[in-house]
């Protein structure tokens, strides 16, 4: 029985060489398989101050139930908060607000009062369109606030980003995720 080149993988890729037919083909799955994870970040967190004590209940900032991306941030900040041992009730020592933004991460936002005329202070750089991507970029940006009700002073702010195809649920709730995870002190100076 005679053997076929492709039964040995590197005796494949030698006799398609030749082939235009299997490069192309060859060549078709390497940018599909490095499309696919080209344009998706894991969220980060790109500033933070201050930390929730350990035990302190919060008091979540009302937000209109409209299906808007601030009311799905909202509802995905009441399910997260209890789920990282945060007390919610309406007579808690710190109100926690919060806001969420999606738009185009080739665009960037700069702090006017920091830059200069030959130098620019990113707070978030724009992203170039990398030569593998399959699809416009979007940055989701979320800050998380949490103010002393006492006093109106801060006693966390944080702001975390990710880049990713459609913006959506899952990608709020990893934001969400490591906001809190970020206030409550249980993420790594690393």
């Amino acid at each position: 029985m005679r053997r076929l080149p492709c039964n040995k993988p590197l005796g494949f890729l030698r006799s398609q060489v030749r082939g235009p037919v299997c490069t192309v083909i060859f060549a078709a799955a390497l940018s599909t398989t490095l499309a696919a994870c080209s344009v998706a970040t894991p969220p980060q967190i790109t500033s933070t101050t201050g930390q929730l004590p350990q035990g302190q209940p919060v008091q979540l900032a009302p937000f209109s139930q409209d299906g808007s991306l601030r009311s799905m941030f909202g509802q995905i900040l009441a399910e997260k908060l209890p789920g990282h041992s945060i007390l919610l009730t309406d007579t808690a020592p710190v109100i926690a607000e919060f806001a969420i933004s999606a738009r185009d991460a080739g665009g960037g936002l700069a702090d006017p009062a920091a830059s200069t005329g030959d130098t620019v202070a990113w707070e978030s750089r724009p992203r170039n369109r990398g030569r593998f991507d399959n699809c416009e970029a979007q940055r989701l940006r979320a800050t998380l606030l949490l103010v002393s009700r006492v006093d109106g002073s801060v006693v966390y702010r944080g702001v975390g980003e990710s880049e990713t195809c459609a913006a959506g649920g899952q990608e709020m709730a990893d934001l969400a995720d490591i906001l809190i995870s970020d206030a409550h002190g249980a993420l790594s100076a690393d």
